[in-house]
């Protein structure tokens, strides 16, 4: 099986795996950070574009967000694929290193593929397409805009928490490039909802 095969094959499996999540989730999602990991690897020598296009489509699928506890579809899918036990083994960790909280939780030196992965898949949470699927992701779980009984689920406290800072995790040149623009607009939409919130605007 060619190369462009497994990632057909990969694309169905990730698609149907995906069509049940909400829209802040979903197989456009994997589409955006596709299209944003192809502009920043176009500025980069080194890259193995089959192993970054893996990682891309693959990234989400045991997201804890997303996945029950202990998934390993990753794995199991990987084990249909006529990839070498190293190469298949190379993917699956690189797909547990992009999530934020992986990041977050034990920050360690990664593979190229792996940072233009995790860069491409952050820029789709900041800018206009970021607050998009902020209110879409806390409109999903039920949680409120601000306030209510706890704090920190609220689509404000996710943009305190986590979103305004993401630009300055970015590692990638292009990265931190695409990056500028979108944290500029999703700093002064806070800086307007805060506003709001408070009866200022």
């Amino acid at each position: 099986m060619k190369n462009e095969e497994i990632l057909q094959k990969t694309r169905t499996f990730v698609e149907t795996c995906m069509s049940g999540n909400d829209p802040s989730h979903d197989f456009s999602h994997v589409r955006r950070v596709f299209d944003n990991a192809v502009r920043i690897a176009d500025t980069m020598t080194g890259c193995d574009r089959f192993y970054l296009e893996m990682l891309v489509l693959l990234h989400d699928i045991d997201d804890r967000k997303l996945a029950a506890a202990g998934a390993h579809r990753v794995d199991d899918f990987l084990e249909t694929l006529p990839l070498s036990p190293s190469y298949r083994q190379r993917i699956s960790e690189g797909v547990r290193q992009i999530s934020y909280h992986a990041y977050t939780q034990k920050p360690q030196r990664v593979d190229l593929e792996v940072a233009i992965a995790r860069d491409a898949d952050w820029l789709d949470a900041i800018g206009a397409i970021g607050v998009a699927r902020a209110f879409l992701y806390s409109g999903a779980r039920g949680h409120a805009i601000y306030g209510g009984p706890d704090e920190t689920a609220t689509t404000l406290h996710h943009f305190e928490e986590k979103l305004l800072g993401l630009s300055r995790c970015l590692v990638t040149e292009q990265g931190k490039r695409m990056a500028e623009e979108r944290q500029a607009y999703l700093y002064a939409f806070y800086q307007r909802l805060c506003a709001e919130i408070k009866g200022e605007r």
